[in-house]
């Protein structure tokens, strides 16, 4: 199984590396910069995973109750009725991200609330991706407002 995973890893790349020389004559790949769209691409990238997080603990959190830690099952809330809300602010947060509206301020909530998460599941499959996530919401949070925002007009 690693050595399929190794295999599959280095064909990908040798063919990312072969097709990329082949249809990109080597003056233009000078001159594109690509770095200019970076914060548009993690801004939106981070907003995707909120915005479907957030859907599907609102349609069925029945499948999220496995993440809840204990102590949420002691606060005299209905776990559902929990997880719901906590659908409604991974929604909420994925949507500004889109937008740009209080992006700095739903980033830095984005990163409160992952960090909890972290806190309190503890080390599992779902820590490395949320710390990544959390990277990539801190790189959103320090470059704030971008070109590509809604604005008024």
């Amino acid at each position: 199984m690693f050595v399929k995973r190794r295999f599959i890893f280095l064909l990908a790349f040798l063919l990312h590396f072969y097709f990329s020389k082949i249809f990109i004559p080597q003056k233009l790949r000078e001159k594109m910069k690509y770095s200019k769209y970076a914060p548009m691409v993690a801004r939106y990238g981070v907003s995707f995973v909120f915005l479907v997080f957030g859907i599907w603990q609102i349609v069925n959190p029945q499948s999220w109750l496995g993440y809840l830690p204990n102590f949420a099952f002691g606060l005299g809330m209905n776990p559902l009725t929990l997880l719901i809300l906590n659908g409604i602010f991974d929604f909420v947060i994925g949507l500004s991200l889109v937008t740009g509206i209080f992006l700095r301020f739903f980033s830095f909530l984005g990163i409160i609330h992952l960090l909890g998460i972290e806190i309190f599941l503890g080390f599992n499959d779902v820590l490395i991706r949320d710390i990544a996530i959390m990277i990539v919401l801190f790189s959103v949070f320090l470059n704030g407002k971008d070109k590509w925002r809604f604005k008024k007009k």
